[in-house]
């Protein structure tokens, strides 16, 4: 029941951040990380608070991002220019939560949401041309994705979503990384020539390095400072030496390093960040956490049973008890018979790994995903199962992966066991465990 709180609570706080902008009087409408300040801002109208603005790398192209006023679940995003008498006005059937320049300057990425009843909703990531605007559509992106940054060092697009950080490579716009960052990840901003990326939660900012080893949960985090509201934006100065971070109630702090601190800096309605420079001031950054122990070592203690009274905290806390499922669930008591079919493929044409899905709810997996190798926040595969029953996978690095089952959608699998392991070798055929499917639900 508390995290499904949690994941409500983030929602709210969100959609108060993205569709209903502050609306108090601010010291300067829009405020830059940075200077020179640009004079195409001076264009770009603030008479309804921008849901979201960014800045061209050249500075002559700005876009903003406005609710539609005739359509709540709309936007309107335009797109201004010094060289131009009016700005290109492109039309969402979405809400905007985020944008940014192409590196080029050439286009804008567009990260937006559409609503959907009973359901969460899905979130795309487009491109608007910013000369004819146009618009692409590239992906779908995660629906909370709340907002977005280029991250020079690895030429890449980077997501703030629920629990995690991901990543989309420019070059040829497909999946980078994913980073699990735990928390409602509601802002970010990468810093100029690193890895380090400074994220926005409810109640605290949040000093990652990308670069760092993750450990078996989550990514290390070099320093945690907290804030009094929930941050709405963030944006480095062009040389990475210091941020500035605005808030939920348009208050804005100004953020600086060794150690990771605030100080008021007045308010706004929006915040902008300038270009990125290639060369950065270096960031001292806390020592590496202590790292998590061996996995030989996590193994050995994963077999220790677990006291009683720890295990049912435990049930009690997920939200599997907590929820009617929408699936029959199997029968207590009742064990599983053995499976009589065998695997569609020979001995000659064994894979890598394999594995056997069963139990009630097994025709609502649709894919297996393989978190690995010695790590659970980096995707290795996903593979759908073949006849509902059995899954393959090839071409794994050795190592140790977990295995995680997903039903599309908005759906939550219970399956037993709820965490399984699995360790590949450099040759031969591994079965990983049976995996049996109990029932399905939405949240």
């Amino acid at each position: 029941m508390s995290q499904l709180l949690r994941r409500v609570g983030w929602i709210v706080v969100l959609l108060c951040s993205t569709i209903m902008p502050p609306t108090h009087a601010a010291d300067e409408a829009i405020r830059v990380a940075g200077d020179p300040r640009p004079a195409v801002l001076e264009l770009v109208d603030t008479t309804t608070p921008p849901l979201a603005v960014a800045v061209g790398p050249d500075g002559r192209n700005a876009a903003a991002a406005y609710p539609d006023p005739a359509k709540p679940q709309r936007s309107i995003v335009r797109i201004y220019a010094t060289y131009r008498d009016e700005p290109l006005v492109v039309e969402f059937a979405t809400v905007v939560r985020s944008i940014v320049f192409s590196p080029d300057g050439l286009e804008v990425y567009v990260a937006s949401y559409r609503p959907a009843k009973k359901r969460l909703g899905e979130s795309h990531l487009t491109a608007v041309d910013v000369e004819a605007g146009k618009s692409r559509t590239i992906m779908r992106i995660p629906p909370r994705t709340s907002s977005m940054d280029y991250l020079p060092a690895h030429d890449s697009l980077i997501l703030a979503t629920l629990d995690e950080v991901r990543t989309i490579r420019v070059a040829g716009m497909r999946s980078g990384p994913l980073y699990r960052i735990p928390g409602p990840n509601l802002a970010l901003t990468a810093l100029a020539g690193s890895t380090a990326v400074l994220i926005g939660q409810e109640r605290e900012l949040l000093l990652v390095d990308l670069e760092d080893p993750p450990g078996e949960e989550a990514m290390p985090v070099r320093e945690h400072l907290p804030v009094p509201a929930p941050v709405a934006t963030l944006a480095a100065l062009p040389d990475g030496s210091g941020a500035f971070a605005l808030l939920s109630d348009g208050s804005l702090y100004r953020v600086s390093f060794d150690p990771l601190a605030i100080e008021p800096s007045g308010s706004a309605l929006a915040l902008v960040a300038l270009g990125k420079q290639e060369d950065s001031t270096t960031i001292d950054m806390a020592p590496l956490p202590i790292p998590a122990p061996p996995l030989a070592e996590a193994q050995t203690t994963a077999a220790e049973p677990v006291p009683l009274a720890q295990e049912r905290a435990v049930e009690e806390d997920s939200p599997d008890t907590a929820i009617e499922p929408t699936v029959v669930a199997a029968s207590e008591g009742t064990e599983e018979p053995a499976p009589s079919s065998s695997p569609p493929w020979g001995a000659g044409d064994a894979p890598q790994l394999w594995g056997r899905l069963t139990g009630e709810a097994v025709e609502e997996v649709q894919e297996i995903i393989l978190l690995g190798p010695n790590s659970i926040v980096r995707e290795a595969r996903r593979v759908r199962p073949e006849d509902g029953t059995f899954w393959r996978a090839d071409d794994l690095e050795p190592g140790r992966y977990q295995i995680q089952l997903s039903a599309g959608g908005q759906k939550v699998l219970v399956n037993e066991p709820r965490v399984a392991m699995v360790e590949i070798t450099e040759s031969g055929s591994t079965e990983a465990t049976s995996i049996r499917v109990l029932r399905a639900f939405v949240p």
